[in-house]
């Protein structure tokens, strides 16, 4: 199905849940403005898996003010269409939604304050937009300072496999309420033949010092070549730490200090001891068994862990 009729919908009032996924919806032929117009109760929107239809358009888009009148919904999907940009305020009157998935498409940035008016949003998926374009370049999404900070009830941020090579200072100053961030296989591969990774290698000191309530943090397969020091140590409810697959040859002193207590996993890949490379914390602070400080070299290695 590449098009929808006019006023398909129009009848369906009550409706709450509407799936086309699977279609090749993703153009302003096949979604035009008005489509969902009289969907004013509609909740879920599932538009996965909608690239155009090669010689119905060239590229996937969505029309401005397509989801106008959508002011109840609160799950809203696209992941997976052929999106390259997101039309300006095209999500401002879903002032309701709490999950919004990008996750699979094409996006090289994003509009500013795209995301202002999702201020009860709990779940945002911008994972996988990295990817090939037409003439074999490679595309990674960036992000522009300030692009999240409206997003203060944000509970899980996922920004992997988006060909990230560094992250703005104070991006995610504002989301005081993250639970869960998903920075993993980021980077990118430039153009040459074959290609040469330019992978995510640094960090900026305080970068997660706003995030005190999180408690799951995926750091794994970039290129992180080191650590700054302290850059964990607002994390103190940190339960999670995956630093697999880095570049990482050796960690700052103290670098787990405040976080130790907290954390039940935590996996890493260290070049400097190939025996060492998998650790586990099992929530033993040093200092909380009298007479046993624990050191962190005594710690149980709990192998690979999912």
């Amino acid at each position: 199905m590449t098009s929808l009729p006019a006023g398909v919908f129009d009848k369906l009032t009550g409706l709450t849940v509407l799936d086309l996924s699977g279609n090749h919806l993703m153009s302003y032929i096949g979604l035009p403005r008005g489509v969902f117009d009289q969907l004013t109760g509609l909740r879920m929107l599932i538009l996965r898996s909608n690239s155009p239809l090669a010689g119905v358009s060239e590229s996937a888009d969505l029309a401005p003010g397509v989801f106008d009148k959508l002011t109840g919904l609160r799950i809203l999907d696209l992941r997976d269409n052929w999106l390259t940009s997101l039309p300006a305020g095209v999500f401002d009157p879903l002032t309701g939604l709490t999950g919004l998935f990008l996750v699979g498409n094409h996006l090289a940035s994003l509009p500013a304050g795209v995301f202002d008016q999702l201020t009860g949003i709990t779940v945002l998926d911008l994972s996988r937009n990295a990817w090939v374009n037409a003439a074999g370049m490679h595309t990674s999404l960036s992000l522009a300072p300030g692009v999240f900070d409206k997003l203060t009830g944000l509970t899980k941020l996922d920004l992997s496999y988006n060909g990230l090579m560094n992250l703005p200072a104070g991006v995610f100053d504002k989301l005081t309420g993250l639970a869960v961030v998903d920075l993993s296989y980021n980077g990118r591969l430039n153009d040459a033949n074959p290609p040469v990774s330019y992978p995510l290698i640094s960090l900026s000191a305080g970068v997660f010092d706003k995030l005190t309530g999180l408690t799951k943090l995926d750091l794994s397969n970039n290129g992180l070549i080191s650590l700054p020091a302290g850059v964990f140590d607002k994390l103190s409810g940190l339960a999670t730490l995956d630093l697999r697959n880095n570049r990482l040859i050796s960690l700052p002193a103290g670098l787990f200090d405040n976080v130790a207590c907290g954390l039940s996993h935590f996996q890493s890949s260290l070049h400097l001891d190939p025996a060492s490379q998998f650790w586990c914390f099992v929530s033993i602070c040093p200092g909380s068994i009298p007479g046993d400080p624990t050191p962190y070299d005594d710690l149980p290695r709990c192998g690979d862990w999912s």
